[in-house]
């Protein structure tokens, strides 16, 4: 099991990390993991592939670099061997021991007891004479006990004669840095095995100013020593911060007849110093990184470093980088691109704290030369930017219109006989076609759209949060300003919705006055011919609000050219088409019903849930949201009598609470001065939506940056016992039974919106679209688990992410011949390196317990509050998502939440805090003020 710590960097790498190859020598096994080692010693822990200069090296290569051999290091590694290096490696990384270092800190005093027994038990592994695995392993659980542990345990482990034992201890040594004296691991210097040496000199790079650096420089600069051994001095110089020996990298760097494992050490190091302390350092590593003639692992470092010394970045710097993704090895572009994220990372970061405008203008040209690196988050933050050069900058960046994808290099075929909705002839003769001026349609009722949504995106009233406070509470900006971007999301929301869903109600009015969705269907369009086949079969179903067929005439005319364009779509084929008239109450009863009295019963924990949902700084304390909130709510119920369609009330509520006087909502000039106004929107936004949604017996897809659906606590109003229960033992015995296909990264499409009808029309087509969309129609029935019980969870929730992921898959194929007809130093235009995972939220009254798959694991983490409330049947919420993990910024928006089920906790043999308190023991991690910290609330897209 693995405990997450987000504060805590990626685990650092050992000399020592072998895979069993019994055709090697001792030296050259331990060679090409080192040389792999290096490269990760600069990407936290992702090792690129390896490279073509260490494939070149043969054994009789490798006895040069070893010095003086003993008998014992000259042998073979035998099977034995090598299956006590794998076990220690597993046994490093986790795999095969629980973190219990972390139980010590949060675990009950009476468990401590049981803690040193078992630290003992490990005391005498270590002393016995059992095999050598099993001291192996026992030395490795150690580091796990860290105020136990004495300097004489590992002193004895030390004089072992296995040297896997050895190198086992000295890495225990250096997670335990802060418990033992340097001396123990300065002792092995002097071992005969020059594995355990090297290992001895990496170790000490743990130890911070104790570290002995004259020793270490003096078997740096060592010319009768193994080369490895050097290596890692070398390594430990720069990790250490020795800003003394920056004229020895350089030296070394700098000759070309020095070896290159001492050049790509070096060239690491001067990195691993975080300051440039010579004016030849970034000169040398942009030379080292553009010489063709230069070994690749040196080139590989040399771009790392740059990254880590380039801030701010030069010019010079950024066009070696951006030369470098040009490298016919695939390597060092791997290294280049990686090299120009972070510093695009940096950049952004940097901006952000900066205050004095001169100091900002390399910040400013490395912003714009990165444009395609920096996240459309952070360019959001850089709109209130007190530098109104970065403000500028970040609103072009955003305003900017879209490069188009390369085309696709065939046609698509257009089946219209495949129909989503089954609109054939037994549907006609069950529903009757009706005509049009020129043309018919199938009228729909509630509940015969399959799998069907509506996306609160595809409004012209929707904006995504972070621009919310900037329109409403800032007043920076206007929703004019903004606009253009604003137009790029909703595209991106079209697209996802129609991905994600077998059909997709957009209300009439909608469809011909949105630019983003008529640009499809105008006469001459490209994509004209993919939106009649998507209207044909049913996956576009016009809704219609007191129209009586689709080319009715409409009382609001908001683009002449759409409606124009849309009346020749009307006469040129039948479409199907969902009745909502005003005079059908159920939306207005259901809008009522959440923002009225579901509000007043749960105003502090929807005020709590809005407050938790934001990114930015709250302008509304929570008292006063809660008190605008009941306003709402006491204004709402007082209509209750009134004669007003939902439309009229939306339109009611928007003029009393967020808009200035005498305009109206879809002018979008809001009033910020109005007490938590920004807050209320959104809340009356969801709310509307949510309403519709359930009238057409559908599903409501919540934008990313925009409130979920579980904000509004409805699930808390039906008496407990019509509510499903759950035991929290019983859930979380299922959630463990679920395993993943591989999570890996790759190479993925940024943004949705790049893709066009005629692609998503392909996609549709596909195999993996097919099985993809049955496994969400499967995994949203899942809300009935009290009918289907729990055991149908964890297949879903795998057949979703795998499906998903195959579907991804797919579109990468679709995709790579256009991605490779690109330009190389601007792919990060349309793609991104994504990992797509999976992540599971419980939420039992408030306390979440988060569940992420990775591919080192599983991980769990705590959130919300430190128990659930005090109800008596506490309300339990599941949901499932594939995105981004929680505290990082988004690279792409092909995430996707699935709310999966509402219910309520089953307290019959304990209470909830008894079975949350016994869940917290079982999963040991940090506490949840670290965690939200953290920012571990990241919400949508949503399908509830």
């Amino acid at each position: 099991m693995n405990h997450e710590n987000n504060n805590s960097n990626p685990q650092q790498p050992t000399p020592y990390q072998p895979t069993i190859n019994e055709g090697k020598t001792d030296a050259s096994y331990t060679t090409d993991n080192e040389r792999e080692t290096s490269s990760d010693m600069q990407t936290g822990g992702q090792k690129p592939s390896q490279h073509s200069a260490a494939k070149e090296h043969n054994t009789e290569e490798y006895s040069y670099y070893e010095g003086p051999k003993t008998g014992a290091d000259n042998m073979a590694p035998d099977t034995e061997d090598n299956a006590y290096a794998n076990a220690n490696t597993q046994e490093r990384r986790g795999d095969l021991t629980p973190n219990l270092l972390a139980s010590v800190a949060y675990a009950p005093p009476e468990s401590k007891s049981s803690l040193k027994k078992r630290y003992q038990a490990l005391v005498a592994i270590t002393h016995s004479s059992k095999p050598a695995q099993e001291r192996i392993a026992a030395i490795r659980e150690l580091a796990n006990y860290g105020q136990f542990i004495t300097p004489n345990v590992l002193m004895l482990a030390m004089i072992d004669q296995d040297k896997f034992v050895r190198i086992a201890v000295l890495e225990t040594c250096a997670d335990l840095a802060l418990h033992i004296p340097v001396k123990l691991v300065e002792s092995a210097l002097a071992d005969s095995a020059w594995i355990v040496r090297a290992t001895a000199v990496w170790a000490l790079s743990h130890f911070g100013n104790q570290a002995p650096l004259q020793h270490i420089a003096t078997i740096a600069d060592d010319t009768n020593e193994s080369i490895l051994v050097r290596f890692w001095a070398l390594y430990a110089l720069g990790k250490i911060h020795d800003v003394k020996s920056t004229n020895r990298f350089l030296a070394i760097l700098n000759n070309s007849k020095t070896d290159e494992h001492l050049r790509e050490a070096s060239a690491t190091a001067l990195g691993l110093l975080g300051s440039v302390e010579s004016p030849l350092t970034l000169q040398l590593l942009r030379h080292a990184l553009a010489n063709e003639e230069e070994n690749a692992l040196v080139r590989i470092a040399a771009a790392h470093s740059l990254a880590q010394l380039s801030n701010p970045p030069e010019e010079e710097t950024l066009q070696a980088l951006t030369k470098a993704l040009r490298n016919k090895d695939e390597d060092i572009r791997e290294a280049a691109d990686h090299a120009l994220n972070i510093i695009a990372e940096q950049v952004g970061k940097s901006i952000d704290k900066q205050s004095k405008p001169q100091s900002n203008r390399p910040l400013i040209t490395a912003l714009l030369l990165l444009h395609d690196r920096i996240s459309e988050d952070v360019l959001i933050k850089l709109l209130s930017h007190t530098d109104r050069a970065i403000s500028k900058a970040a609103f072009d960046m955003l305003t900017a219109p879209d490069d188009p994808l390369p085309a696709p290099d065939h046609t698509v075929a257009y089946l219209y006989n495949r129909s989503t909705l089954s609109i054939q002839d037994e549907r006609e003769k069950a529903c009757g076609l009706q005509h049009m001026a020129e043309g018919t349609f199938i009228p729909l009722t509630p509940g015969k759209l399959k799998s069907a949504s509506i996306s609160q995106a595809l409004d012209d009233g929707w904006i995504p949060r972070s621009l919310l406070t900037l329109i409403m509470v800032e007043r920076s900006l206007t929703a004019d300003d903004i606009s253009a971007y604003l137009a790029k999301q909703l595209r991106t929301e079209y697209i996802r919705s129609l991905l994600h869903n077998r059909s997709v109600a957009i209300t009439l009015t909608l469809l011909y006055s949105s630019p983003v969705i008529y640009q499809d269907f105008l006469e001459g369009s490209s994509q004209r011919e993919a939106f009649q086949w998507l209207l044909k079969t049913g996956v576009i179903v016009p809704v219609l609000i007191d129209e009586t067929a689709p080319d009715a005439p409409s009382q609001v005319v908001r683009s002449v050219v759409g409606l124009s364009a849309w009346e020749r779509i009307c006469r040129e084929g039948r479409m199907a088409c969902i009745s909502l008239p005003k005079t059908n109450t159920k939306p207005l009863q259901t809008f009522k019903q959440l923002i009225g009295n579901n509000m007043l019963q749960n105003t502090h924990l929807i005020a709590e849930q809005i407050q938790t949902a934001q990114k930015t700084q709250e302008s509304t304390s929570s008292t006063n949201l809660e008190l605008s909130l009941r306003k709402l709510a006491n204004f709402v119920m007082a209509a209750e009598q009134d004669t007003l369609t939902l439309e009229e009330l939306y339109e009611t509520l928007y003029k009393h609470f967020i808009l200035v006087e005498d305009s109206n909502s879809r002018e979008r000039i809001y009033d910020g001065k109005k007490e938590a106004a920004h807050e209320i929107k959104q809340v009356i936004d969801l709310a509307y939506h949510a309403s519709i949604a359930d009238a057409l017996q559908s599903h409501l897809l919540t934008p990313g940056d925009t409130l979920p659906r579980t904000v509004l606590q409805e699930w808390r109003t039906p008496p407990p016992a019509t509510s499903t229960h759950f035991s929290l033992e019983a859930l979380i015995t299922t959630i463990e039974s679920c395993h993943f296909d591989t999570i890996r990264s790759d190479w993925y499409l940024k943004s949705l919106r790049f893709l066009s009808l005629q692609d998503v029309v392909e996609i549709r087509a596909s195999r993996e679209w097919d099985i993809y969309i049955q496994s969400v129609e499967a995994l949203m029935k899942n809300k009935s688990f009290a009918q289907r019980g729990l055991d149908a969870l964890a297949p879903s929730l795998e057949h979703t992410y795998n499906s998903y992921q195959h579907l991804l898959d797919e579109i990468n194929s679709m995709l790579e011949h256009r991605r490779t007809a690109s330009n190389p130093s601007s792919q990060h235009t349309f793609w991104t390196k994504w990992t797509p995972t999976p992540e599971l939220q419980i939420n039992v009254g408030g306390a979440i317990l988060l569940i992420r798959w990775t591919q080192d694991g599983m991980l769990y983490s705590f959130a919300g509050n430190s128990s659930p409330d005090k109800d008596h049947y506490p309300a339990l919420t599941i949901s499932f998502s594939i995105g981004e993990h929680r505290h990082t910024t988004a690279s792409t928006d092909l995430s996707i939440n699935f709310d999966l089920c509402h219910g309520r906790l089953d307290t019959k043999t304990s209470d909830a805090y008894q079975q949350w308190e016994k869940l917290k023991m079982k999963f040991h991690t940090q506490p949840p003020s670290q965690l939200r910290q953290q920012g571990f609330v990241k919400t949508g897209p949503t399908l509830s």
